[in-house]
């Protein structure tokens, strides 16, 4: 697919781009209700989509070709016409779409069969050392165990670790993360780093196994202990010396941990690699239902990072609570695995079900809910290839695609930025284009102005706006590039823009939102 439609030809007429483009934003994308016979949950519903025929036009990073603003040489969030997206690292709009674990073996060329598939980041666990052969490189999220590898500086906080207690409140925890951080500065000044996480699935949520948060820190049993003591403190100023503690009191002390623990470990990541975006610590179980957490969490972290298990299809409830905080986020973690494949599946938390087919469909269902909703920027595959004796993976263990759920992928990611602004209504506008002497014109959507610009300083004799019936609505006269203005009192839509210099006139259809 040579990354889909990556590498234009410059001698290509651009306009024919700008309008193939066009027709992909709006492409009518259809799709049909089915239903999956899961093998211990029951029946459960579906939404399909049907063949998809356009493809992205993608940067060198993934990103929608067809879509600029303002790069800043590495991974930034943007919220644009109120819907999230990443930009990349040269200002293309970026939904990121990645594989977990993703590894060498099989002589599988990688990164690139991942690029052939739609995927544009390596996921956590994944090899690093994929970007360093002459493949094109693919954008990439280092986790880097800070809680995990402070746990283990004693027994103290290894038995409290143990009872689902992070030490957070430790005196040595920020000077620990300081120290930890220093190793990030190498790689502060890479444009492919999409973001770091700072840790994996930390216990910090009420659960069966350790019992409610805020009750366990309360039954520390050493009460000298700095853990114990903030909880302490916390609840008597809630409630004085004489408290009971109510469902309100626990849920918010979930926010009171997450909050402290991404402070101290994003102010030490931001110190050290201030380029880059924290990801968070990839939150799981009943962690993904405490409104609080995602609230605190907002206030330290870029973008909110969820592994998600135990939900067939996102609900706008839940990921509205998700995107709560004021910040976007994106699933790092789901799967399905099928009873015919052969393997035993007796581990991970993914869905059981019992084809191929069926795992194609969960993956269609749950990443459509995902692409539909303005906060989401992103989703991760878990995982490459399978593992444990449970098909979890993208391909089996001999390096053979799973077909089924290759096709999907593929299906759902080929065309997607399209099948994004289909699914919010929110079409992201034009990258307008070029003649042979590098006048360009396009529409800046976050500022609301239509842009002219050259290479060159220069002079243009008129600028005419004209709607797509031919119908003049502006024009502007005797003007030196660069030039912004104001789009004319108009309603949202399609026009045309016409711009005349003394040896040269192009047109470019622009999109005013």
């Amino acid at each position: 697919m040579g990354y889909f439609k990556r590498i234009i030809k410059p001698v290509v007429c651009v306009l024919a781009i700008s309008l193939l483009y066009f027709t992909n934003a709006l492409a009518q994308f259809s799709f049909e209700n089915s239903s999956v016979n899961t093998s211990k949950n029951g029946v459960k519903s579906v939404r399909l989509l049907n063949e998809v025929s356009t493809s992205a036009v993608l940067s060198q990073y993934g990103g929608n070709k067809n879509v600029k603003v303002e790069g800043s040489g590495f991974f930034q969030i943007k919220k644009f016409n109120d819907v999230w997206y990443l930009v990349d690292p040269d200002g293309y709009l970026f939904f990121t779409i990645g594989v977990n674990s993703v590894s060498l073996g099989g002589e599988m060329n990688l990164p690139e069969i991942l690029w052939e598939i739609g995927a544009n980041t390596l996921g956590c666990w994944s090899d690093e050392t994929i970007n360093e052969g002459e493949a094109h490189k693919m954008p990439y999220c280092p986790r880097w165990n800070f809680m995990a590898s402070y746990k283990n500086s004693s027994q103290r906080t290894k038995n409290l670790f143990a009872d689902g207690i992070i030490p957070v409140f430790d005196a040595d925890y920020p000077e620990f993360c300081d120290n930890h951080a220093q190793q990030l500065s190498e790689r502060k000044d890479d444009p492919h780093l999409l973001g770091h996480f700072s840790d994996n699935e930390l216990p910090i949520y009420d659960n069966s196994t350790y019992g409610n948060l805020l009750d366990r820190f309360l039954a520390i049993p050493d009460k000298s202990d700095p853990n114990y003591l903030e909880a302490k403190n916390w609840i008597t100023s809630r409630k004085g010396q004489n408290y009971s503690i109510s469902d309100e009191d626990r849920e918010q002390f979930h926010g009171f941990v997450t909050g402290t623990y991404y402070k101290i470990t994003g102010e030490a990541i931001k110190k050290y690699d201030p380029n880059h975006l924290y990801l968070g610590s990839r939150l799981h179980g009943a962690a993904k239902r405490m409104p609080s957490i995602f609230i605190e969490a907002a206030k330290y972290v870029d973008m909110i990072s969820i592994n998600v298990y135990g939900t067939w299809t996102p609900s706008k409830e839940q990921m509205d609570m998700w995107s709560a905080g004021g910040k976007p986020f994106f699933v790092t973690e789901f799967y399905a695995k099928a009873e015919d494949s052969g393997l035993g599946n007796a581990t991970g938390a993914g869905w059981l079900v019992p084809t191929q087919e069926d795992r194609a469909r969960f993956f269609e269902n749950f990443t459509l809910a995902l692409i539909e909703h303005p906060g989401c920027v992103g989703y991760h595959y878990f995982r490459y290839i399978d593992n444990n004796d449970s098909n979890k993976g993208l391909l089996d263990e001999n390096y053979q695609w799973w077909e089924p759920l290759k096709s999907s992928f593929y299906k759902v990611a080929r065309d997607i930025y399209g099948l994004r602004e289909f699914f919010t209504g929110k079409i992201t506008g034009y990258n307008g284009y070029k003649s042979n002497n590098g006048l360009k014109i396009y529409s800046d959507q976050l500022s609301g102005k239509i842009n002219v610009t050259q290479a060159s300083p220069g002079d243009l004799s008129e600028i005419k706006i004209y709607s797509l019936s031919g119908v003049l609505l502006d024009c502007h006269s005797n003007i030196t590039l660069p030039f912004s203005f104001n789009w004319p009192n108009c309603a949202p839509g399609l026009y045309i823009v016409k711009v005349d210099n003394n040896t040269n006139s192009i047109s470019n259809k622009v999109v005013k939102n």
